[in-house]
């Protein structure tokens, strides 16, 4: 199963530094998923879920 998820980021009210976030982007990304946004104070809007089989 693939699954594919949209996020629109507000880096600054999140307070990152987007090139490092970049630079990291699949540990960010796991972080997010395991710990959850809120816990990391990261804002941001779902914008679109899919997934194929």
């Amino acid at each position: 199963m693939r699954l594919v998820i949209t996020v629109d980021i507000d880096v600054a009210e999140s307070g990152l530094d987007e090139e490092q976030m970049k630079d990291n982007i699949v540990s960010f990304t796991r972080d997010l998923l395991i710990n959850g946004a809120a816990d990391q104070g990261i804002g941001l809007i779902l914008r679109e879920v899919d997934y194929s089989v």
